[in-house]
């Protein structure tokens, strides 16, 4: 629930960095995406600790460095290709930084209301314990 609550909240500061220039310019535009930037890298990473916490519950003890190394390698193919589509699509338009932001809002929404759909009652250890301590009564 935090990995999901955390990117879903940084969806509306993800849209205001698509419509800043409505908010000025020069060096008021500056300090507003620099103060929207410093937010949302902040509320993006807040569920780190539970992030690296889950690879820890899902994988055995013995399987962890492999699965350490699969993430960095999917990772970093990941980024050659994200490297790729926004030097050869989507900064191609000065509307292309604003096109981004709303690329990865969607998918922080959808994203978000995956890992809360499907996730939820599984991995999350306030809703096990609460419904462990019903039954238990």
């Amino acid at each position: 629930m935090t990995i999901a609550i955390s990117t879903i909240i940084c969806v509306p500061l993800m849209l205001v960095m698509a419509n800043a220039k409505m908010l000025g310019t020069g060096a008021a535009l500056f300090a507003v995406v620099r103060t929207i930037l410093f937010f949302r890298s902040g509320l993006a990473n807040a569920s780190m600790p539970v992030q690296q916490e889950v690879q820890m519950i899902l994988v055995d003890k013995d399987m962890r460095p492999a699965f350490s190394a699969v993430i960095e390698i999917a990772l970093s193919v990941v980024g050659v290709i994200d490297g790729l589509f926004t030097e050869f699509y989507l900064l191609k338009t000065q509307q292309g930084y604003a096109n981004a932001y709303i690329i990865a809002a969607a998918l922080y929404i959808v994203s978000g209301i995956v890992l809360i759909l499907v996730f939820a009652k599984k991995y999350n250890r306030i809703l096990r314990d609460s419904h462990a301590s019903e039954e238990s009564k």
